[in-house]
């Protein structure tokens, strides 16, 4: 068996607190980091999904108004 009374506690060295205290403060800033690239690429794909949503109805109005067109010409 291990005598715990012979164990010396040793304090915790300085530069292993500084990194700690570092480690936590990094941690915040990921996840403020995090949360915003999550945030641009939301809006990001919404943005995209509108300009293709936008160039499909155009495409559609040119091809229906072109139809509508050849139409009225064989008449």
């Amino acid at each position: 068996m291990i005598d715990f009374t012979t164990i010396q506690a040793n304090p915790i060295p300085l530069p292993i607190i500084e990194l700690q205290t570092a480690n936590t403060a990094l941690q915040g800033e990921n996840k403020i980091l995090r949360n915003v690239l999550i945030i641009v690429g939301v809006f990001g794909i919404l943005y995209i999904g509108d300009k293709i949503i936008t160039y499909i109805k155009k495409e559609n109005a040119r091809k229906n108004k072109a139809k509508i067109e050849d139409e009225s010409t064989r008449h």
